[in-house]
């Protein structure tokens, strides 16, 4: 394992402006003033709005004047995101949809005034006939939230089942599914619209999610005059339900209509940041995914680009490709980090050269998914191509996601593998009591966690003593090794004592799996899960291996309360979700103290581990960092004793929690300090893990 010593405080440089106003959790990359709107959006794994196309309100009475509509438009705009908590700040993406070229240079520039302010949507103009034949405008978006959906799809308040449209959806945090635009052939736009539906939902069934999970619908259709028609068939796939936010783009084609979703994967999808998914029955292409799913991670979101040489199509192409290629690379992505890609064309030699030329930038096993379009106009004179984009960060080989794997003060390699445990981190009285650092020393206090039998190797900067389960040890400058096989309690510096590091090992554990079979623990499923989806739990080199979930592995030769227990873990998949249990309900399934396996942080940042980050306690404490990685064997420490249980990984202390809630015999619902079971947890289907060097001991 590649270790980085230290656990210290990370800074953060973002590329782009950061916004200060809104959601701070956007990152505008080249805001132009002059047009409102930002070259890219970058966004992490936030709860988003998506919302329905909004029209201006009484567009008759400003029948020819585009400004007062778009106003019109975006007031409307602004009360479906205060519906949600959102706001016009917090827009990451605006699609504008524009009657004719004059009214999409009309938009720009009240697009200009209404977002003057540092946060500045990626924007994408589009140029034809709108569903309402009266208006000259209409827009949706995609923007953050301070509302938490919870762990469904989450519809507004103020809209009840019997409304025929949703004005809005909210996404938690999550996997985030793209099906590529599918069509069918009908003598109707009735028909061809019912025959589309029932193959998305084929596709949906396959990605193992429904209807109730869609979160945005976009309709690609001719003609527009037949719109109620699309909305007919749309309103009968979704009953009872009301039919997601849903937009219409006029093509000309010889399907009637087309029809892409943006749909809600679940809460945790373990995997690549970036999954390019085929049907079985439908064909690869080379330049298109049917579906991809971004598995929880940052998004990027791109305004439509278009080109600024356009004297041949070859020339429009290959320019609008270069501007992309530098929004990517200034958000830290690349071409096969491409997840969503939208194509308009206005003409046939734009629309020819792009199938020609975009081989040339794209990974053959990892194209977009994607919708072509057809349109009367791209939002810019003299131009036949704009294109939109939905993307996530490259991780690039030799360069881990969140950096190396990071280890406590004062700790090797060797020493996290052997079970040390850094009570000191350089800079913080993180786990102590009465203590304080001075010039990265700790002086006095005591920790809150209590020992027993340790091995102790200690730096000490001035002499003093430590006392180590109420027995004194004087100590003098310089390293110092020693055990002690004093009573359970807490390590204390006598006054004026001052470290530099201290690190110590728990003594007399003692394993419990042999490294060769099963013999001593037993399996729980969850109740209900078929034999074809039950995971296989097996011993491969000494580790207990597991593919697949939920279940786990209960240890039946004894139960423990006050433990001390050692393990190492591995995820061999990029966030595979896992974890141990201490003091469970024998024989129940999974009813005890969690101490979450998932390695996962915001942002990209390790100082911003996730709600169920490695080290966490599962709805009770999160972790202080994410100092893991996936595939990588970490070392844990779980110690538990009365009402009070600290987490190590890694030798990093991460959590250090008091469960102060009355006795109950489920800890999931109070407080369990008698004996209890060890459980190793297959979260879910996704799960690819490994347990190994399992120890344990109760400290009297």
């Amino acid at each position: 394992m590649n270790r980085l010593c230290v656990i210290g405080i990370v800074c953060f440089v973002a590329i782009g402006q950061q916004v200060m106003a809104g959601d701070a959790r956007l990152t505008h990359i080249q805001p132009d003033p002059q047009t409102g709107s930002s070259r890219a959006v970058l966004v992490g794994d936030v709860p988003l709005v998506h919302t329905t196309q909004v029209f201006p309100q009484n567009a008759n009475a400003a029948a020819t004047d585009t400004a007062a509509q778009c106003d019109s438009a975006l007031n409307t705009l602004a009360a479906v995101l205060e519906s949600v908590e959102s706001g016009m700040d917090r827009i990451v993406r605006l699609h504008v949809y524009a009657a004719g070229q004059d009214s999409a240079d009309a938009a720009r520039r009240v697009l200009a005034k209404r977002f003057a302010g540092e946060a500045k949507p990626a924007v994408t103009f589009v140029v034809g006939r709108l569903p309402r034949p009266d208006s000259l405008i209409a827009m949706d978006a995609v923007a953050t939230t301070t509302l938490d959906p919870g762990r469904n799809l989450h519809v507004p308040k103020t809209v009840t089942t019997t409304a025929a449209f949703l004005p809005a959806s909210v996404m938690p945090a999550g996997t985030r599914i793209y099906i590529a635009g599918q069509a069918e052939p009908g003598s109707s736009v009735a028909e061809a619209t019912a025959k589309t539906m029932s193959g998305l939902d084929k596709t949906l069934t396959w990605l193992g999610v429904n209807k109730s999970h869609v979160a945005e619908v976009k309709a690609f259709l001719t003609p527009m005059d037949k719109v109620e028609e699309a909305q007919a068939e749309l309103r009968k796939f979704f009953a009872p339900q009301p039919v997601p936010p849903v937009s219409f783009v006029e093509w000309s084609s010889t399907l009637p209509i087309e029809i892409e979703l943006v749909v809600w994967g679940g809460r945790h999808q373990s995997g690549e940041p970036v999954e390019f998914l085929t049907p079985p029955w439908m064909k690869d292409s080379p330049v298109f995914c049917r579906v991809t799913r971004i598995n929880q991670t940052r998004s990027i979101y791109t305004s439509g680009f278009v080109a600024a040489k356009a004297d041949s199509a070859t020339e429009e192409v290959h320019d609008v490709f270069v501007s992309l290629k530098k929004a990517l690379d200034a958000t830290g992505s690349d071409f096969r980090h491409l997840a969503k890609a939208t194509y308009y064309v206005s003409t046939d030699a734009a629309s020819q050269k792009l199938n020609e030329l975009r081989p040339q930038y794209y990974d053959p096993k990892r194209p977009p998914s994607a919708s072509k379009a057809v349109v009367p106009g791209v939002g810019q004179q003299g131009r036949g191509l704009t294109l939109d984009m939905i993307a996530v960060p490259a991780i690039k080989a030799g360069k881990p996601e969140y950096g190396p794997e990071e280890f406590g003060h004062g700790l090797t390699s060797a020493d996290a593998d052997a079970g040390w445990l850094s009570l000191f981190d350089g800079w913080t009285t993180y786990g102590w009591s009465n203590a304080s650092v001075d010039g990265a020393l700790l002086i006095g206090g005591w920790t809150t966690t209590e020992f027993g039998p340790v091995a102790v190797r200690v730096d000490v900067a001035t002499a003093g003593s430590i006392t180590i389960g109420g027995k004194v040890r004087d100590v003098t400058p310089g390293i110092v090794s020693f055990e002690s096989s004093a009573g359970r309690g807490p390590i204390e510096l006598g006054k004026g004592t001052r470290l530099r590091t201290l690190v110590v090992r728990p003594l007399n554990l003692k394993p419990i799996c042999n490294g060769r079979d099963l013999a001593g623990w037993r399996r729980i499923d969850r109740k209900g899960t078929p034999p074809e989806k039950q995971p296989e739990w097996k011993v491969v080199d000494g580790s207990f291996q597991v593919t697949g979930g939920p279940s786990c592995l209960e240890y039946t030769e004894r139960q423990f309360g006050d433990v001390v227990l050692q393990l190492q873990v591995r995820t061999r998949v990029r966030n595979g979700n896992g974890g141990v249990y201490v003091r469970s309900i024998p024989g129940d399934f999974l009813n005890g103290y969690e101490a979450q396996v998932y390695n996962k942080a915001e942002d990209g940042d390790p100082s911003r581990p996730s709600v169920w980050s490695t080290g966490s306690i599962d709805d009770r404490q999160l972790a202080r960092r994410l100092v893991s990685r996936d595939r990588e064997f970490f070392a844990y420490t779980i110690i538990a004793h009365g009402p009070h249980i600290a987490t190590w990984v890694n030798g990093v202390q991460l959590v250090d929690w008091t469960d102060d809630r009355t006795d109950h015999d489920n800890p999931r619902s109070g407080r369990r300090t008698k004996p209890g079971a060890i459980q190793l947890q297959a979260h879910d289907p996704g799960s690819d893990l490994e347990y190994r060097a399992i120890f344990a001991g109760e400290w009297k």
